[in-house]
């Protein structure tokens, strides 16, 4: 059994080697023509910058050559080869003039030899200078590949094709060093994710109980920012605890509450506050207490007396006013201005208002 385990164990070993391999040679095969398809494409576009460079060149040619107003092709011949000397980047180019009556090459400036033949025998070519078209193409001549840029020229009597061919050799590098470069490029590429790879191997690794391995000074920084942060929590749970308790402390008192900010600004209003006041929330909260249409000019009076009182550090007593509630009827009550101190430092006052009288039904309606 031990024998039979051991050879199905070779063969899966055997199967899975072929897979890999089979995958790699896909994979290189697949690399291989994405890479000559990209030579090849870079070339092409290469060629068709440089056509459209020589296109351009050659209406400018033309124009020179149509305002030197040659009488004959003598004359035209040497203003072209004037031209060509004087212009350096039309010099790269074999100039040449194509008579498209006669459809041949005039022989002061003829064509490349296998330009010459190859118009010879291609009868598409040969009416297409022959028409005046204008563009460029790219011909595989008996010897190399040549980028050709032909314009109808009119000067002289004669109609003409100015014609520039150069061997694609000199304007386009070839494949191989293409391919070279993009070879390079990869590797470098490679090489420096190979880098990548091997620093995040020599990294050390993470313990098995899940904590990072961290120098003994930091650590006991991080234990202590921890301790800091639970015992902020467990201050904060105690704080709302504390503030749920006086909530339901101010909210269950028989007199109204409010907290005021140094200028008078209603922070908060007790449920019974609003009851004797027959307001809602929104109605006080966010208001000046002096601005409140529920008292009247004698009693706002009697408030900023004692809120300037408060602020110079006088005690005041509680004085009786009169709210005007609408709907409800006036309702005498009892009004206390106090100072709320935080360690011994005053950051608002409070507001207490009891009815004078007992309080009647509606108002313990709403307070139940």
């Amino acid at each position: 059994m031990l024998m039979v385990h051991k050879e199905k164990l070779k063969k899966a070993v055997a199967v899975k080697r072929r897979i890999w391999i089979g995958a790699a040679a896909v994979v290189l095969l697949a690399y291989v023509v994405v890479s000559l398809w990209q030579v090849g494409h870079t070339r092409a576009q290469a060629a068709d910058a440089y056509l459209e460079r020589q296109l351009w060149l050659a209406r400018q040619g033309a124009l020179f050559l149509e305002r030197q107003g040659s009488k004959d092709l003598a004359s035209l011949a040497a203003a072209v080869e004037g031209l060509t000397i004087s212009e350096g980047r039309l010099a790269e180019s074999h100039m040449s003039l194509f008579d498209r009556r006669r459809e041949t090459f005039l022989p002061l400036l003829a064509a490349p030899p296998a330009l010459d033949l190859q118009v010879a025998g291609d009868p598409e070519l040969r009416r297409r200078l022959a028409r005046g078209a204008h563009g460029g193409l790219v011909l595989a001549l008996a010897d190399e590949r040549w980028l050709v840029t032909h314009l109808p020229l009119n000067a002289g009597d004669a109609p003409l094709t100015l014609i520039l061919a150069t061997p694609e050799s000199e304007i386009v590098a070839p494949w191989y060093s293409f391919a070279r470069v993009q070879l390079a490029g990869q590797l470098i590429l490679l090489m420096v994710a190979a880098a990548l790879g091997w620093r995040l191997r020599l990294r050390p690794e993470t313990p098995a109980d899940g904590s990072e391995d961290v120098q003994p000074g930091l650590q006991d920084t991080l234990a202590e920012l921890q301790n800091q942060c639970r015992a902020l929590a467990q201050e904060n749970a105690l704080l709302g605890a504390v503030r749920r308790e006086y909530q339901l402390l101010v909210e269950g008192a028989e007199y109204g509450t409010a907290r005021l900010n140094s200028n008078g600004l209603i922070l908060f209003c007790s449920k019974p506050l609003l009851a004797l006041c027959g307001c809602e929330r929104t109605d006080l909260v966010g208001r000046n207490l002096l601005d409140l249409d529920i008292f009247a000019d004698d009693a706002r009076q009697k408030l900023r007396n004692s809120l300037g009182d408060l602020r110079n550090g006088v005690a005041t007593p509680p004085h009786s006013c009169v709210l005007a509630r609408s709907g409800d009827g006036p309702l005498e009550v009892q009004v206390k201005l106090s100072p709320l101190r935080v360690d011994g430092e005053t950051t608002g006052y409070v507001l207490q208002v009891q009815q004078s009288v007992c309080a009647e039904p509606y108002l313990r309606a709403s307070l139940s």
